[in-house]
């Protein structure tokens, strides 16, 4: 093969390793409920699998869920409840942007720390930013954060299937609880 060939197909390869070593990781494992209030059950779904990372540009923790991660925490709670009122054939993910303090990860703290922060939910196509208490314990290279706030089906100005109306009150209740993000560009 003539050099001329290779020169393209390196080009390539460096690149990829070059993007590939600026990219930020998300860290697994991570622990949310989602809790959608009932007239006479709560209905609720947890997922031990939320993506979360820390965005440099904006300064704040991301944290992405695929709604197929959920499961029915209780033998009331219908799976395909979430996969209707979310769309997840249009909207698979729900995302949570919060806003972090990132110099306090390394400050080796050792205790936790509640900050009033912003929050910014992406549900359906629909942004809602909301202030709420956002627990923060750093730890070398490392910040566990935990937080609950609550959503309504108003507020976001989501569709809800006909089929749930008369099921639900509107309510979304959300908490995520020892997340964590790890700083894995610390060596």
């Amino acid at each position: 093969m003539p050099t001329r060939a290779l020169l393209p197909i390196l080009m390539l390869l460096v690149q990829a390793v070059a993007y590939s070593q600026s990219q930020q990781y998300y860290t697994g494992g991570n622990n949310i409920i989602i809790t959608l209030e009932g007239t006479d059950n709560r209905y609720e779904y947890r997922s031990e699998e939320m993506l979360v990372r820390y965005n440099d540009d904006t300064h704040k923790l991301e944290c992405v869920l695929p709604i197929d991660n959920l499961r029915p925490a209780n033998d009331y709670s219908p799976a395909s409840m979430l996969h209707d009122l979310f769309y997840t054939a249009k909207f698979p993910e729900l995302q949570i942007e919060i806003d972090a303090p990132v110099e306090k990860i390394n400050a080796g703290n050792l205790y936790a720390e509640v900050l009033n922060k912003k929050i910014r939910v992406l549900l359906q196509g629909k942004i809602k930013e909301m202030n709420n208490q956002v627990t923060f314990t750093p730890d070398k290279r490392a910040l566990m954060f935990s937080t609950s706030f609550e959503l309504t089906f108003n507020n976001l100005n989501i569709l809800v299937p006909a089929k749930y109306i008369p099921m639900l009150t509107g309510r979304i209740l959300v908490t995520i609880s020892n997340a964590r993000w790890a700083d894995t560009d610390l060596r």
